[in-house]
């Protein structure tokens, strides 16, 4: 993924709550709004959909929902990171395909498989 000039990761991360309406859909307003908030207070690394957090609870259309508004929020004022996790490989390269049109840095898990057989360790960063 080609990176824009200046956009290494220092200081502080902020994960990024995901704001959901009473449908339990993205509230894209309210993550918009709380995104706008914390970059106009100095923020300037955003994490969306972390590990702990809300990526076993969506699909995946929600997450790329997240990852374009917050990408789109902070265009060149900051950088995204976006967690592309996944129980499988394939859904975490998926993931990963996505999130590279549109965030600085995918941050992904590596699944239980690639850990504990050192040939899926390296068949899973070749793919």
């Amino acid at each position: 993924m080609l990176l824009r000039k200046g956009t290494e990761v220092y200081g502080l991360v902020v994960p990024l709550l995901t704001p959901l309406k009473d449908d339990l859909s993205v509230d894209s307003v309210a993550l918009k709004n709380h995104t706008a908030r914390l970059l106009n207070r100095g923020v300037k690394n955003f994490f969306a959909l972390g590990s702990t957090g809300e990526f076993n609870s969506l699909v995946e259309r929600q997450e790329r929902r997240v990852i374009e508004v917050v990408s789109d929020t902070v265009g060149s004022h900051g950088v995204v990171l976006a967690g592309c996790f996944a129980s499988s490989t394939d859904e975490i390269i998926s993931k990963v395909k996505f999130a590279q049109r549109h965030a600085d840095y995918c941050v992904i898990n590596v699944p239980l498989g690639a850990l504990t057989n050192e040939f899926h360790f390296i068949d899973f960063f070749e793919e």
